[in-house]
């Protein structure tokens, strides 16, 4: 019933490293490792692929956008900030 939780694979092996002569027959002990490692993977590719549609502000510490004072639109150079 609950094979797909790698929590349960975790706490039943743990249970029987604890206890003397509990002996876990339901659980693997790979398969959280394996599910970790897939998750993680998957989490890395999602990050890759949406790094490039990133805003350029969140790591402009500091810098800010020069505006240009006819269109009012953002012209996309990046200024030091000198009221510091």
């Amino acid at each position: 019933m609950f094979d797909w939780n790698p929590l349960f694979h975790i706490t039943d092996q743990t249970r029987g490293f604890a206890f003397f002569k509990y002996t876990p027959h339901n659980s693997s002990v790979f398969y959280p490792i394996y599910m970790t490692l897939a998750l993680l993977l998957i989490g890395l590719m999602i990050e890759f692929m949406t790094r490039k549609h990133a805003s350029t502000s969140w790591s402009a510490r500091g810098l800010e956008y020069q505006r240009s004072p006819s269109t009012q639109t953002i012209t996309g150079s990046l200024v030091e900030n000198s009221q510091k």
